[in-house]
């Protein structure tokens, strides 16, 4: 069962640097987004997060409002690209049904 902390806190927003020339932050992509893959049977909100730090394969994650997060590559349908701390990625939720579940992890930067 996939174990979802989230906590009210500010965050101070690092500037990335994008393909060595393209500066991206947080602050510059939006909170979140929702779409939805073959013809609405599958419907995905996408949160932007910072990832803060990795320990004993936890990820603790924050978004550009404040949420924090927390997850494991373990509970997701897809395996993580290669991550590190500082990395901007995208979150995917699955609210196609009554669960709302972190199933995949992209990376933005």
């Amino acid at each position: 069962m996939l174990l979802l902390f989230i906590r009210f806190t500010f965050q101070e927003t690092f500037v990335l640097t994008h393909f060595g020339h393209k500066n991206i932050t947080l602050a510059s992509l939006p909170d979140h987004e929702t779409i939805e893959e073959g013809k609405g049977k599958q419907k995905y909100k996408i949160y932007y997060c910072e990832i803060e730090d990795i320990k004993n394969d936890t990820y603790f994650v924050y978004s550009k409002n404040g949420f924090k997060f927390t997850f494991k590559e373990k509970t997701l349908e897809e395996k993580l690209p290669s991550l590190k701390k500082g990395d901007i990625i995208k979150l995917y939720f699955d609210v196609s049904g009554h669960v709302h579940e972190l199933v995949k992890v992209e990376k933005v930067n």
